[in-house]
C-alpha cells in the first residue's frame, strides 16, 4: 500500500534530511511529494524473486553488470527518490553507483511490479520520471492481470517493445536473448 503522507513539495535535500519517518516504512520522493510504501505482499515478491534469479544468472553468465532488488536508492533529480523493485546496471554505466545508492545517471532497466496502490505512480508520474531521464528499459509486471509490458526509451519516450501474457514469452531489447515466461513469473 502506498500512501502520500505530505502535500507540500520536498527536494531531495529536503527529504534525506528528514528524521520523523517511520523506519518501518519505505519512502520515495515523486515530483516531491512524499509517498509512504508498506511492505510487499508475498505475491508481489515471489514474482520479484523469480524475475531477479532469472535476470542475475543471464546478467553474471555474460559479465554484463550487476543486478539489484529493492530497497536500491534512485535519486533521479531535485524532486525525485526513488526504490524500483529491480534494476540492471551495464558493466559500462557502473560508475554511477555509490554508498548512497545512485545519485547521479540512472540505471540501464527499471522494473516495477504493480501493487493495487503503485500503479498509479509506475504508470504515471514514475514511468515519465525514467523515460525523460533516460532509463534505456522499463518494465511493468501487472499481478493482476498476469501481464508484462517491456517498454525500449527512443527519445525520451519509452515504445512498447514486448508484452505477455501468462502463457507468453516476454524478450528485453536491452538484454540480447534475455527471454522470460509468463509462466516463469505468475506460476
Amino acid at each position: 500500500m502506498e500512501l502520500l503522507i505530505e502535500e507540500e513539495k520536498y527536494t531531495v535535500e529536503d527529504f534525506r534530511k528528514m528524521e520523523s519517518l517511520d523506519e518501518n516504512y519505505f519512502y520515495e520522493l515523486i515530483n516531491g511529494e512524499i509517498v509512504k510504501k508498506s511492505s510487499p505482499h508475498f505475491e508481489h515478491q515471489r514474482a520479484s524473486g523469480k524475475i531477479f534469479l532469472k535476470l542475475q544468472t543471464f546478467v553474471l553468465n555474460k559479465k554484463l553488470g550487476e543486478v539489484f532488488y529493492a530497497p536500491m536508492d534512485v535519486y533521479l533529480d531535485e524532486f525525485n527518490f526513488y526504490q524500483p523493485d529491480l534494476l540492471y546496471i551495464s558493466e559500462a554505466n557502473k560508475g554511477i553507483l555509490t554508498e548512497e545508492g545512485i545519485v547521479e545517471g540512472v540505471p540501464d532497466l527499471v522494473i516495477e511490479i504493480l501493487s493495487p496502490t503503485t500503479g498509479k505512480y509506475d504508470r504515471g508520474k514514475k514511468m515519465q520520471a525514467y523515460e525523460s531521464h533516460g532509463v534505456q528499459e522499463y518494465w511493468i509486471v501487472d499481478l493482476a492481470n498476469r501481464i508484462v509490458e517491456v517498454y525500449t526509451n527512443e527519445n525520451k519516450r519509452f515504445i512498447l517493445h514486448s508484452y505477455c501474457l501468462e502463457k507468453e514469452k516476454v524478450a528485453s531489447k536491452l538484454l540480447k536473448d534475455l527471454e522470460l515466461s509468463g509462466e516463469e513469473i505468475f506460476v
